[in-house]
């Protein structure tokens, strides 16, 4: 429970806050609000916010909690943020609030490291490549990716092109797709990724040294679009369960591990779920799944179809990936963690393993690695020997 919780007192009526309302299939009208930002937080039953902390607010800019009208005000951002432990925030049924610190778990291990370019004391000392690869997601609550003054107009969907939902920069050859801009904003773009790319590059190499020598740099992506709406196919429905992996562009065994910053300006959380191990989701659709014929590989690649040969680890990814997110009684009844990123947070994963669902938010910025299955410190636990071990032969 709360315990101590501020209780709303002596608020000036000339400023009422501002309310959001639940949908009605999600039960009692529950609203959290964000007086720093004017954005409002609504939190779901069940829904643990990563990285809130309690703070005093006036009457007039708390949301309907309670009959005891207790006042939590999320912890989004260094304009809110206090000097007490980040904390976890949950809404029940009934609408009461429970609030516990942060603590490592299956599914998301904290971490202290708050700068790009310098850890925290024992944070690079391998545990973070232990955690990782048992399939945990590395939070990071104190590590902001800042957009300067003049790139703040990129927070924009207008940024997008309309027809994808991520823009796609490559600093191995300086390339930028999926937007609409031109001129002097393009090149704004492209600048802010870049950065973000070498960032995010030194970051890793600073917090993984087990892989430095191996990674391979990959595509840097801005989604300024909402996740919420967008219409799609169930392939590309990123709302719904899945592990990652690319049907035009073959992986071949490697490991994708991947770093998310949401940069929202509004406070707006990003809200994931992460999923069961990937040891138990795979089995039950592996069996489903019948290895490709011996020269589909090459006839895609020769057709140009993919960007290089797909083997037959790619082929059961991909199929993993599509009969998963198909799977509308799988989505519903499997074990799910949900997790919602604060603003101006930052998180390392590998999403080939974790099985992960955008479920909400606007603004994020995410860089790929790949890395070979050798590189690990322990490649038994990579999806492709997993699915060796399934099919008791090379996929690769």
């Amino acid at each position: 429970m709360v315990g101590e919780a501020q209780k709303c007192v002596n608020a000036p009526a000339a400023r009422p806050a501002a309310t959001g309302k639940l949908p009605a299939q999600f039960g009692p009208e529950r609203t959290l609000t964000q007086p720093l930002r004017r954005r409002i937080i609504t939190a779901k039953p069940g829904m643990a916010y990563a990285g809130l902390a309690k703070h005093p607010a006036p009457e007039h800019e708390c949301g309907r909690l309670s009959a005891a009208a207790e006042c939590l005000v999320p912890n989004l951002g260094t304009d809110a943020r206090n000097e007490d432990q980040d904390h976890a925030v949950s809404v029940s049924a009934n609408g009461e609030m429970a609030m516990d610190p942060i603590t490592d778990s299956d599914a998301l291990r904290v971490m202290r490291t708050s700068r790009w370019d310098a850890a925290a004391d024992g944070e690079a000392s391998g545990e973070a490549v232990e955690s990782l690869e048992r399939g945990q997601v590395l939070f990071f609550p104190a590590l902001p990716f800042r957009f300067a003054p003049e790139e703040e107009p990129l927070l924009s969907p207008a940024t997008s092109d309309g027809k994808s939902k991520n823009v796609v920069y490559d600093i191995r050859n300086d390339s930028l797709h999926g937007t609409a801009l031109t001129g002097a904003a393009l090149d704004s773009l492209r600048a802010m990724m870049r950065r973000y790319s070498e960032s995010a590059t030194r970051f890793v190499t600073m917090m993984l040294p087990d892989y430095t020598d191996h990674l391979e740099v990959a595509r840097t992506s801005f989604r300024p679009v909402r996740v919420e709406g967008r219409p799609t196919s169930y392939k590309k429905d990123d709302t719904r369960l899945h592990v990652d992996a690319f049907s035009s562009t073959p992986n071949q065994g490697r490991r994708i591990l991947r770093v998310f910053s949401n940069v929202n300006p509004e406070g707006e959380p990003r809200r994931w779920e992460v999923g069961e191990p990937f040891e138990a989701f795979a089995p039950k659709f592996a069996s489903q799944v019948t290895l490709p014929a011996a020269l589909s590989g090459w006839l895609l690649e020769t057709l140009r179809i993919t960007r290089g040969r797909r083997t037959p680890y790619d082929h059961v990814m991909l199929q993993l990936h599509d009969r998963g997110k198909a799977d509308l009684s799988y989505q519903k009844s499997t074990r799910k963690t949900p997790v919602a990123f604060p603003p101006d947070t930052t998180w390392i994963v590998f999403t080939d393993r974790v099985l992960h669902a955008a479920l909400g938010g606007q603004h994020l910025l995410e860089q790929t690695f790949h890395l070979p299955v050798e590189a690990m410190r322990h490649p038994e636990r990579s999806p492709l020997r997993i699915l060796e071990g399934l099919y008791q032969r090379p996929l690769v």
